[in-house]
């Protein structure tokens, strides 16, 4: 009722409009359907000044009129829209909205021409000239255009912000939909810690439905009450701050089961707390049982690698940065000295440490595994033995690091060294019996003969020789036996004393007298060429002396002097007497030592490669070296070939 009222109460305005018609009449009148007229000349200046398309329309809907704005929206002139129907080129307004959207544009038009509400602007798009989309928001109304009905519109251009609309609609959906899918659970509590929004890992986490949790009070996520209110106290702190609150602590399924997470909360406003705090919650139930499993199984390896035999390191550029017990026992450190060391500080010397590497990571890039058995040094300088194995991380990336295991193979290396020491003897004894064939074969052989020989003479022709002749075929028979008995004495002698069983028996002994009774028996043995000066310096006393073993040592060194002074010449022979030890001196003038026997000149059986023909066994330096060395004394000499020989001996007095 109060719109028809409103109605019948319009004629007076009317009037008044028509008294006032004078003052424009050269003007044309525009009249509204609701009887409101507008002045032509007004409507011109609107349609050229308004920055937003404006156009009006017939029943039809061909354009009747256009402003510049709406050419420009369109993309026409204004002689390319405003066509008479049934005119070339005539198109209604219909035709330049999108396909999608005319049932809408066509349904509103019915809708206002019937005068039924519809909403005062709404959205569509049309198609301009150069065939793009536009978004256009329109106002349309009714009017009497020189007495025809026809329809004023309001075009607003809104492609920008629709597209600025439509951009922020998928964001939040696509945000909506990244929070929603996300992997931790994520809510939005509200100033009453109260769930205002959350994702559905979150309702996951706690075991719940779609939208079971909203407006829940946020103590439903702690096992008990004090826990909850002891986490509120902290979160409250550091939050207030202005800080993001981060902690791992039990929390309680829907289902009243537990399990571990990971919390972490910021306010969205530090200044307003009231606008409400994000949390972010993360299951780390598994995380924690493979943690603890892992440091549970790290321990276990721990002790076996810790427990080994075996020294173990791992190493990037040669420097230790892990390494067992056993290498740093083996080593004589402690593992924290060894720590962050240059492997170097175990080598023998740099050269080493050098050799090693050079023959080593060449193999480990390669991919194979590097093997060798060298010496490392411990602390105090002693050496170890150890089969080194090493082996890269990533042959393709040796600064990754490589594991090295050492063995310690010391007991291995001295066995070897044993077995080595016997072979040699075995050797040694080897070339002793061979010597002692040969030796015997050679030196057995030529009294023999003599005896042999001496003895037929005696038997075939013994009525024809005479006494000397006689005389001098025994003595000939005596000296082989006694040279054979004296070779037999020597081979004893050295194998008895091979086997441990020469005693040293010291009595007391008046070593001049025994030393001038040694020089005449000499004496009685030396050739003509030969002389013999003999000298002792020291008191004519009594001394505690093997005098079995002395005779030994120096009735060989005598024998030898002569013997290998083939040209003859002076034998000196040279004794001292101290308080504490007697000194022997034997030096000829004869054929000398050379360098490369001297090593191996109290060797049983050795001889110097310059004795030529003359007869020999071998075996007298033996028994000088094994007599002297059963007295506790020692023995030297200085030779050179041509020019002679000195030898001393000296023994300490018991």
């Amino acid at each position: 009722m109060a719109s028809r009222q409103q109605a019948k109460k319009k004629p007076p305005r009317k009037r008044a409009a028509t008294r006032k018609a004078p003052a424009v009449k050269r003007s044309a009148s525009v009249a509204l359907t609701s009887g409101i007229h507008l002045d032509q000349d007004f409507l011109t200046t609107v349609f050229n000044v308004a920055r937003i398309g404006i156009c009006l329309t017939d029943e039809n809907g061909y354009f009747v009129e256009v402003n510049p704005a709406f050419c420009e929206l369109f993309g026409y002139t204004s002689t390319e829209l405003v066509r008479a129907p049934g005119m070339p080129g005539a198109r209604p307004f219909l035709d330049f909205v999108h396909a999608d959207d005319r049932s809408l544009v066509f349904a509103n038009h019915l809708r206002r021409i019937r005068g039924e509400p519809i909403t005062a602007y709404y959205p569509f798009r049309i198609v301009d000239k150069a065939q793009r989309v536009r978004w256009l928001e329109i106002n349309a109304v009714l009017l009497k255009w020189k007495n025809r009905r026809t329809t004023l519109s309001f075009l607003l251009d809104v492609t920008e912000r629709t597209a600025l609309q439509q951009e922020l609609r998928q964001g939040l959906i696509e945000r909506e939909a990244i929070l929603d899918n996300s992997l931790v659970g994520i809510a939005f509590l509200d100033a009453e810690n109260r769930v205002k929004w959350n994702n559905r890992m979150f309702e996951q986490i706690y075991g719940t439905t779609r939208g079971e949790l909203i407006g829940r009070h946020a103590e439903f996520a702690f096992p008990t009450h004090d826990d909850y209110i002891a986490f509120g106290r902290a979160a409250g702190q550091t939050i207030a701050a202005g800080g993001v609150y981060e902690k791992e602590l039990p929390m309680q399924r829907q289902d009243g089961t537990r399990f571990s997470a990971f919390v972490s909360g910021k306010a969205i406003d530090n200044a307003d707390l009231d606008k409400g705090i994000v949390w972010v919650v993360r299951d780390v139930t598994r995380r924690i049982t493979l943690q603890r499993e892992l440091s549970q199984t790290l321990l276990e390896r721990e002790a076996i690698l810790q427990s080994t035999l075996v020294g173990i390191t791992f190493s990037v550029n040669r420097r230790h940065l892990w390494l067992n017990q056993t290498l740093a026992r083996m080593l004589g450190y402690e593992v924290a000295d060894l720590i962050g060391q240059l492997s170097v500080i175990h080598f023998p010397d740099q050269p080493s440490f050098d050799a090693l590497g050079a023959a080593a990571y060449p193999m480990l890039a390669s991919g194979q595994p590097y093997s060798t058995e060298a010496q490392m040094k411990r602390k105090d300088g002693s050496l170890v033995w150890c089969q080194v194995y090493g082996n890269a991380i990533d042959a393709h990336d040796l600064i990754k690091g490589t594991i090295w295991t050492f063995v310690d193979i010391s007991e291995r290396k001295r066995a070897e060294a044993e077995i080595h020491r016997a072979l040699e003897k075995e050797r040694e004894l080897n070339e002793l019996k061979s010597r002692f064939v040969a030796m015997t074969s050679h030196e057995f052989r030529t009294p023999l003969a003599t005896i042999l020989s001496s003895s037929e003479l005696l038997e075939q022709y013994s009525e024809k020789l005479t006494a000397n002749d006689k005389k001098e075929m025994f003595e000939s028979i005596r000296a082989g036996v006694e040279r054979m008995a004296k070779m037999l004495d020597d081979v004893l002698m050295i194998g008895r004393a091979e086997a441990h069983m020469v005693e040293f028996n010291p009595a007391p002994l008046n070593l001049a007298e025994f030393c001038e009774r040694l020089v005449d028996e000499t004496r009685r043995t030396k050739s003509s060429a030969h002389a013999l000066a003999f000298s002792f310096d020291g008191p004519r006393r009594q001394v505690v002396m093997d005098e079995k073993l002395l005779r030994h040592a120096l009735t060989n060194l005598l024998t030898n002097a002569l013997k290998y002074s083939p040209d003859g010449g002076t034998i000196e022979f040279n004794a001292r007497l101290a308080d504490s030890i007697a000194e022997f001196d034997v030096v000829d003038h004869g054929i000398g030592i050379p360098a490369e026997d001297q090593a191996r000149l109290f060797e049983s059986f050795h001889r110097a490669g310059n004795v030529g023909t003359i007869a020999g066994t071998g075996l007298g330096l033996a028994i000088v070296k094994k007599s002297v060395d059963l007295q506790r004394g020692s023995i030297s000499f200085n030779s050179r070939v041509g020019k002679g020989t000195r030898f001393t001996v000296a023994i300490p007095l018991s």
